[in-house]
Formats: C-alpha cells, sequence, structure tokens
C-alpha cells in the first residue's frame, strides 16, 4: 500500500463515525419538534389567559396568537429540513460504506427512512421492514 494510503477497513470505520453523528443529530432534532410545539401550546394559553384577564382589543390577540402559530411553525419547519438533510446524507454514507465492503451493512434509513411525504408515512398501511428482516 503506498504511504499515506488509507484502507477500506480505514475508510469504513471514518465513514460510521460521521454515519454515528448524524443519526444521533437526527434523533435530538427530531426530539425538539415536540418541545417546540409545547413550547408554543404554553405561549398560546399564556396569550389566552392574558385575553381573558385583560381588556386588550380582538385583534391584538388574534395578532399575537397568529405570530405565535407562525414562529412555532417556522422552527418546527426549520427542524424537518435539517433532519431531512442529515437523512439525505446518511443514506448516502450508508450506500457507499455497503458498497466499500461490498455487501449491506447499514440498511436503516435507506429502506426505513422518510422519503415520502411525512403525511403518507404516518398511514400504518404505509409501515415498512428492513429488507433484511423479510423472510424468504
Amino acid at each position: 500500500m503506498a504511504e499515506g494510503a488509507i484502507s477500506n477497513r480505514e475508510r469504513i470505520q471514518i465513514l460510521l463515525a460521521e454515519y454515528t453523528q448524524l443519526r444521533m443529530e437526527t434523533v435530538t432534532r427530531g426530539n425538539t419538534i415536540p418541545q417546540v410545539a409545547s413550547c408554543g401550546l404554553v405561549s398560546l394559553t399564556l396569550a389566552l389567559s392574558a385575553y381573558s384577564n385583560t381588556k386588550i382589543g380582538n385583534s391584538i390577540t388574534f395578532g399575537l396568537i397568529a405570530f405565535l402559530v407562525l414562529v412555532v411553525f417556522a422552527i418546527s419547519a426549520n427542524i424537518r429540513v435539517d433532519v431531512i438533510r442529515a437523512a439525505r446524507r446518511l443514506r448516502r454514507l450508508e450506500a457507499r460504506i455497503n458498497r466499500i465492503a461490498g455487501e449491506t451493512l447499514l440498511e436503516w434509513e435507506t429502506a426505513l427512512g422518510p422519503q415520502r411525504p411525512l403525511l403518507v408515512e404516518l398511514w400504518p398501511w404505509s409501515r415498512k421492514t428492513l429488507p433484511s428482516a423479510r423472510l424468504k
């Protein structure tokens, strides 16, 4: 082997390190969406209680509520875009690692990752199983 060249095993280890980091990032980002939604719900409750306890106008209250909904939606959409980007990179990493290894070592994101719109993924009949888990 030439000086400075890395072996396939070292290549796979490097790619697996990136894969592991991205998997942790997608889990972390995915867990923040419910937190953002709950903060939005608390803010909405506070806005409605402020309206009922004071005599501010309807337009101010509805404007505040619309603003809160927009902020929560924007933050959640931004997080979702980051997760989708990371999932795309995970699929590429899985393909590259599998190609270098010469066999299917990783298939989670490729087989089960979100490749269709989120609402389609949530339907019960769209459940997928790993190809290696299917009976032959």
